[in-house]
């Protein structure tokens, strides 16, 4: 209970992530009209939430996002040369995320983009935290900037303009994925000893302490893959510390049915299972053999180990906001009972210092 009162009254705290769907106007510059590609500059949290919700809705967008993630010159050599080919250069944006604003990965793409992009420095768009080496850039070339909370951890700034802007360039409707993470908010609060996301946290706990150390996230719907992924890295980086920490893994059914179901019904009694599914379907085919093999798996591994379910209603921005803000407040909690930090990630810096010396 001490925490959760440290939840409700969290303003200058990393824990005030569950406030950031109630501010008013989150987007602090303006939105380019008519964009047909985004180029969005970044890594880990300044890219997985924005991922995850453009992979989800990418069919309702208006524009693509193209995620430049990691440091590949052959990718970067065909995304500068698409670029170069747009006939109207205003169709497309670069938007660059990142908190200090010198992680090696963002910072050396964003300068081949820079370089071989003639109209590259001014369709740029820049977040990051103020003062840092990035923003001092950005004002020397006049791009517009959002400025971002010292306090806000990166993983848990989806509902941030971290992600919110890329989204909202992409068409998509960041009022309504705001509704449904505010809901999400005020619902835990109104029972939280009772909320699920008290009780999964309680769970997870639980089967940490008899020995499961693996997490894995079977995710039946093909178009929430990239939610999967962002959980794992809010899950690992979270709690990793101290020697304690769940390892996370996302299978996709019924596929990873044929490749994992072995391992998870007859090897080591190691693994914490949640099956995430979409209601949905008129029970006609192909719908009834999906709802059969969903029905039977299920069973299945409740015959060998504990599952929890997850339905969500449909995929829409309202019930994607709920559900990520839920599993955020859920590993805020699991964070607290074992112990650790959950809004640093002291360990991750050390190979990004021994690149910088290596170079």
């Amino acid at each position: 209970m001490p925490y959760i009162q440290l939840l409700s009254e969290a303003r200058e705290a990393p824990e005030n992530f569950l406030n950031l769907p109630s501010t008013k106007n989150p987007i602090s510059i303006e939105i380019p009209k008519n964009l047909r590609h985004i180029v969005l500059v970044g890594v880990g949290g300044a890219s997985s939430g924005t991922k995850a919700v453009y992979g989800a809705l990418a069919e309702f967008s208006t524009a693509e996002i193209i995620f430049l993630e990691t440091v590949d010159q052959k990718q970067l050599e065909g995304i500068a040369n698409f670029l170069n080919n747009q006939e109207d250069p205003e169709a497309f944006a670069i938007v660059v995320a990142s908190s200090s604003g010198k992680t090696l990965e963002i910072t050396t793409n964003l300068e081949f983009l820079l370089k071989s992009v003639p109209t590259a420095e001014n369709r740029l768009f820049v977040i990051t935290r103020e003062n840092s080496p990035l923003h001092q850039n950005a004002q020397k070339m006049n791009s517009p900037t959002i400025i971002t909370p010292d306090w806000l951890s990166d993983r848990f700034s989806v509902f941030s303009p971290v992600s919110l802007f890329p989204l909202a360039c992409a068409g998509i409707d960041i009022k309504n994925l705001l509704e449904g993470a505010s809901s999400k908010t005020d619902e835990f609060f109104q029972n939280p000893e009772n909320s699920p996301e008290m009780l999964f946290a309680q769970r997870i706990h639980k089967e940490m302490q008899d020995g499961k150390n693996i997490h894995n996230l079977f995710i039946f719907d093909f178009r929430l893959e990239f939610v999967g992924k962002w959980y794992e890295q809010l899950l690992a980086e979270s709690l990793g510390k101290d020697g304690k920490g769940l390892t996370p893994t996302t299978s996709i059914g019924t596929m990873d049915l044929h490749s994992k179901t072995q391992l998870d019904l007859g090897g080591p009694k190691d693994k914490i299972f949640t099956f995430l599914r979409v209601a949905g379907g008129d029970g006609t085919f192909p719908n009834a053999v999906q709802s059969a093999l969903y029905e039977a798996a299920k069973k299945s591994y409740e015959n060998h180990v504990a599952v929890s379910e997850i339905t969500m209603p449909e995929i829409s921005e309202f019930e994607l906001g709920r559900f990520m803000q839920s599993r955020m407040i859920e590993v805020a909690l699991l964070g607290n009972l074992l112990g650790v930090d959950t809004f640093i990630q002291p360990d991750v810096e050390e190979y990004k210092k021994l690149a910088l010396e290596l170079l």
